[in-house]
């Protein structure tokens, strides 16, 4: 199995290739566009059908609360039948259904239904995660920052792109070039070289691969307190995105700082993001400990501060560091999150643990840019958002500093015979000091 066989390369031809179109989903065919857009939109839509900051935030819950329905059943699938064409089809759904936002009329449920269906099927991206987790083994940290990296430079340079498309046609422009997009760039690509990581074996008859079936199933990570440790962890922080994102033009702007400043602050935070996922990639392979990420979310803490202090009479400097500490901070999470996951609990029922972790997660941001258009609507202001994300950012840096050591080494290990599938994650062993770290929950299977 030289794909995926223990002892060879994380870098083959054919992995790239599949690592490629993987990360080509990532960036272009999700339902993340159009989430994206209502940032630049919302002001068009305001005009347009007279809705309020709250209703058009309250579209983004929803499809957040449905891709959280959705995507444990996403991740049981994945784990049972595998990605591919499930991955396929979602993507020529959601490449359907963003076209549809740009012919919306002023039914605010036509344009809720429309994003309720991106969120159930852009639960489909735990497919990508999947693949990804098992084409690398030996360099799985950079693999995840590598990726979520190159799909945070797209979204860096998207706020641009989508400016232009307003500009030029429009609100209802901006959907239409974004469906063409999926249509045209990242549905060939899924179609020719996306393949399931068990399609690198020897033949139709060929075993899963080991990584695939090694690790704890969904009950039992479900019965560690480490994974709702991770779960707490993780929520301050995407609280704190999730609500501030698609708000952050009109909040700027209502401080008295420009379009073109504060769209230039969407582009500098996605790049800062970028950075951030690609050094806590090299640091997650170097350094065994998780509490590394607490010492990313402190420079995110610091960001939130600075952010809090932009306005016309400071100028855009706070606002430009404060996205950069943000950026690198909170770019650091999702790679480290995903890594996690496999050194908690490995790869057996990946798909289906990231599911219901992406449930619970999104059970809890969702409601926070309806909560912040509902600020805006009653206060006309923003500030009271501030004091709640600073303190969702301590709750995050407290919990990840709490962790305990990782279950399954990187160090990799002959796997002996049948005990494989105990002693190790993707073919690792289990360091004999890690055995009791996660809680007094790791004794024995």
């Amino acid at each position: 199995m030289a794909e995926t066989g223990q002892g060879t390369t994380d870098f083959t031809p054919r992995k790239l290739a599949i690592a490629f179109a993987c990360l080509i989903g990532l960036m272009l065919a999700g339902g993340g566009f159009a989430q994206g857009a209502i940032a630049l939109v919302m002001a068009p839509l305001r005009r347009e059908f007279h809705w309020s900051s709250a209703a058009i935030g309250l579209a983004l819950t929803l499809m957040t609360w449905a891709s959280a329905a959705a995507i444990p059943f996403a991740g049981r699938y994945v784990d049972r039948v595998g990605a591919r064409r499930f991955l396929i089809v979602a993507a020529a759904l959601i490449t359907a259904v963003t076209a549809a936002l740009g012919f919306s009329s002023s039914s605010l449920l036509q344009f809720y239904a429309c994003f309720i269906v991106l969120g159930v099927l852009g639960a489909s991206t735990v497919g990508y995660t999947k693949i990804i987790s098992a084409l690398f083994t030996r360099h799985r940290g950079k693999a995840f920052a590598l990726f979520t990296a190159e799909a945070t430079i797209v979204a860096a340079i998207l706020p641009q792109l989508m400016k232009v498309f307003l500009e030029h046609d429009g609100w209802r422009g901006v959907f239409l070039w974004l469906a063409a997009i999926k249509l045209v760039v990242a549905l060939p690509i899924l179609l020719f070289m996306l393949r399931d990581p068990a399609a690198s074996g020897t033949g139709p008859g060929a075993r899963p691969p080991p990584e695939l079936v090694q690790g704890f199933t969904l009950g039992e990570t479900l019965r560690r307190p480490v994974f709702w440790m991770i779960v707490a962890a993780n929520a301050g922080g995407g609280l704190v995105i999730y609500g501030l994102m698609p708000h952050l033009v009109q909040m700027m702007r209502t401080r008295g700082l420009g379009l073109g400043q504060a769209v230039g602050a969407m582009s500098l935070m996605a790049a800062a993001t970028a950075a951030g996922q690609l050094a806590s990639g090299v640091i997650i392979d170097r350094f065994s400990t998780p509490k590394v990420s607490g010492g990313f979310l402190v420079l995110f803490l610091t960001g939130i501060v600075l952010l809090s202090r932009a306005s016309a009479a400071t100028g855009a400097w706070p606002l430009y560091l404060g996205v950069v500490l943000m950026g690198v901070g909170g770019g650091s999470q999702q790679p480290m999150r995903n890594y996690f996951f496999t050194r908690y609990f490995g790869l057996k029922a990946f798909g289906s643990v990231l599911g219901v972790f992406t449930a619970v997660q999104q059970v809890l941001t969702a409601p926070a840019p309806f909560v912040l258009g509902l600020i805006f609507d009653r206060t006309g202001s923003y500030a009271l958002a501030f004091p709640m994300f600073m303190a969702a950012a301590v709750l995050s840096i407290t919990v990840f500093m709490l962790l305990p050591p990782y279950r399954f080494t990187a160090t990799p290990t002959p796997a002996p015979g049948a005990a494989g599938e105990a002693s190790g994650d993707v073919g690792h062993g289990v360091g004999l000091g890690e055995r009791a770290g996660d809680l007094g929950q790791e004794g024995g299977r």
